[in-house]
């Protein structure tokens, strides 16, 4: 989608912050206390280990970007004791 995004305007890639929904986010949950998973790193460190994560015309994931954010979800709660092990 960003491959997409940045076809139609090239200067996206120089001028847009892709992390800045993510960053904005993530203050307003840390000012207020409340655990947050940001699921950008898991998605980019698993985006080329076979099939794709998002469907290639609209935003939703398909059944491996479930996996990957089942198992990052589940380590983020793990690692908190928010779930037993």
């Amino acid at each position: 989608r960003w491959k997409f995004m940045c076809a139609r305007n090239p200067r996206a890639r120089d001028t847009w912050d892709r992390q800045k929904p993510n960053k904005e986010i993530a203050a307003f949950l840390a000012a207020n206390d409340i655990p947050y998973i940001d699921l950008y790193e898991s998605f980019e460190a698993s985006k080329n280990d076979g099939e794709p994560l998002f469907f290639k015309l609209d935003p939703h994931w398909r059944p491996r970007g479930h996996r990957v954010a089942a198992r990052a979800a589940g380590e983020f709660l793990t690692s908190r004791g928010l779930v037993p092990q």
